[in-house]
């Protein structure tokens, strides 16, 4: 719904500054959306390289899409194992690879520049991705599996698995 509306503001010339003035309607019912790991690998399967690394990086360590954005080398610790960084709060996080994690990331890493963040070292042109350009090829993923209709997960339904994953495995 939230990504129709996005592309109904954009065709009509809507200025979404004007936005705010609009009321937000609470959502019903939980949050809480898990993605099942038979439509995860269904999408994770046709997936770009760069796509595919961002959906492990959401489903696998709960970071979030602008995180993921940046992520380049240097938040890896090989020799433990994890990925490192600082959340939107300024807190410090240290997160455990998985072994699919790990194998993605080992090739990545070779590629890109030291800085450099490791989805725009798979960008065709090498220039930093958009903000909207992720959740563009998630849908368009997902359409191609689901005859034609998005499927009801996004980036973010990732992260809250993840972080449901975690705290099963670690009661933390």
């Amino acid at each position: 719904m939230q990504w129709e509306l996005r592309l109904f503001i954009l065709r009509n010339g809507i200025n979404p500054a004007t936005l705010g003035a609009f009321r937000k309607i609470a959502r019903q019912g939980p949050r809480e959306q898990l993605v099942p790991d038979d439509e995860f690998e269904l999408v994770y399967a046709i997936a770009s390289n760069r796509l595919r690394l961002a959906l492990l990086l959401a489903r696998d360590t709960a970071l979030r899409r602008s995180a993921i954005e940046q992520f380049t080398s240097g938040n890896v610790d090989w020799d433990h194992g994890e990925i490192f960084g600082t959340t939107k709060n300024s807190a410090r996080y240290r997160v455990p690879m998985t072994h699919r994690l790990r194998e993605a990331l080992a090739s990545v890493c070779a590629l890109a520049g030291k800085d450099e963040p490791l989805i725009a070292a798979l960008s065709h042109d090498r220039k930093p991705v958009t903000a909207c350009t992720l959740l563009w090829e998630l849908r368009k993923a997902q359409q191609k599996q689901n005859h034609g209709e998005a499927m009801e997960w996004s980036m973010h339904d990732l992260r809250r698995t993840a972080a449901r994953q975690l705290y099963e495995r670690t009661r933390d």
